[in-house]
């Protein structure tokens, strides 16, 4: 199995009990920093004065699938009050182009605006950097006081009626989920989360800490020359670690419901993912055999290129997914591949090669939404036998 060595990008998802606001230098009871606008793109009002109004700020980007997960319920909750009471701002730092990219195929209620100053990430970010975790919420009073501050899907109409009629809003006890984009881009930043440590399952080296699962949370991470994931399966490892698909890992029936943490310290010139695969492998004490079958699968064509869209940045590669949602930046045909393969059940396989980057945001819910999708850049389908490499887990004797 061939284990990119592209930077990526993974979610991270947890439960913790939230004490305090450490990490941002917004603080609810205080005034709201500055809200600078600088392109008004869709859902665009008549008064575009931010002054005496109650405002829901979300933050999002179009590479942030937690926060394209919460779109809907956004536009759910904007329905449900007169624009003259409350105003939805969705605020992302990128391009207009990018933007408009997305809302083709995204459909917000809310109005978009970009702030390409990133004057308001700065204002609204943590410890004195621009803001890095999203998505987030920001719920302004008429007054301009922050009162709420919070992970979009918590929103609900009680809440915002309180926030039109000026009443306190409860204090956020428990943050049940919280997704984040990380990539690793040498920051320094890091995350105040507690992780217990259990004893390895086996042998493992200096640079790897593996070990049975103790958390109640589930982390994915690769962030300051660390990879570290919580309480996620063999199966899982595999797929979103080393892309490889549902149908082509195979894992002893022993090790199927076994949960795992680890923490992986890497040298990216040394083929770090390769070693950390060869490491889990010892410590769990298995061997990997590569079967190559065939097996009904999808071809896929470029019929129509232009409708491709190239990718506006090519620095990084970045790939998250979330509410049925898949959104690849900056990712090779052959990534893109992958990424699909690791997610659905069918194995697809693209009649095209090259080195250029591209974007994309594609529905994954079921092939026949996937296909819709794909046909909207360009690609025709077509159902056939396709080579398949699988990979099985055994233990060795």
């Amino acid at each position: 199995m061939k284990i990119k060595q592209s930077i990526f990008c993974l979610t991270l998802l947890f439960t913790f009990i939230l004490k305090g606001n450490s990490q941002t230098s917004v603080t609810v009871g205080e005034k709201a920093p500055e809200i600078n606008i600088t392109q008004w793109i869709e859902n665009v009002p008549d008064d575009k004065s931010l002054e005496g109004k109650s405002i829901v700020l979300e933050f999002w980007a179009t590479w942030c699938a937690g926060c394209i997960e919460a779109v809907p319920h956004l536009n759910e909750l904007k329905a449900q009050f007169d624009p003259k009471d409350i105003m939805f701002l969705s605020i992302t730092d990128e391009s207009q182009e990018k933007i408009e990219r997305a809302i083709k195929r995204i459909h917000f209620e809310t109005s978009v605006v970009g702030d390409d100053s990133e004057i308001t990430h700065m204002g609204y970010g943590e410890n004195g950097k621009k803001l890095g975790a999203i998505p987030k919420t920001i719920l302004i009073d008429k007054e301009g006081i922050v009162q709420w501050i919070g992970h979009p899907t918590e929103l609900n109409k009680i809440m915002l009626d309180k926030l039109i009629s000026g009443k306190s809003i409860p204090a956020k006890e428990k943050f049940a989920r919280k997704t984040v984009e990380l990539i690793d881009d040498g920051s320094e930043e890091s995350l105040s989360v507690k992780e217990e440590k259990n004893s390895v399952v086996g042998t493992t080296s200096k640079n790897l800490d593996f070990r049975e699962a103790t958390e109640d949370y589930q982390l994915q991470r690769k962030m300051n020359g660390v990879i570290t994931f919580t309480d996620i399966s063999l199966q899982d490892i595999y797929m979103k670690l080393f892309q490889q698909g549902q149908n082509q890992i195979t894992v002893p029936v022993e090790l199927q419901d076994k949960k795992y943490s680890f923490d992986y310290t890497y040298r990216v010139d040394l083929g770090h993912l390769e070693i950390l695969e060869q490491e889990i492998l010892s410590a769990l004490n298995l061997t990997k055999r590569e079967v190559t079958t065939l097996d009904e699968g999808v071809t896929l064509k470029i019929s129509d290129k232009s409708k491709l869209e190239k990718a506006l940045e090519t620095r990084f590669s970045r790939i998250s997914d979330a509410g049925g949602k898949l959104l690849l930046n900056g990712v090779s045909l052959k990534d893109f591949e992958d990424a699909i393969n690791a997610r659905m059940d069918n194995i697809y396989r693209i009649n095209a090669t090259g080195q250029e980057k591209y974007d994309f945001i594609l529905n994954v819910t079921d092939q026949a939404a996937l296909l819709a999708s794909l046909k909207s850049y360009g690609f025709a389908s077509e159902k056939s036998e396709v080579e398949i490499k699988k990979i099985v887990l055994i233990f060795k004797e």
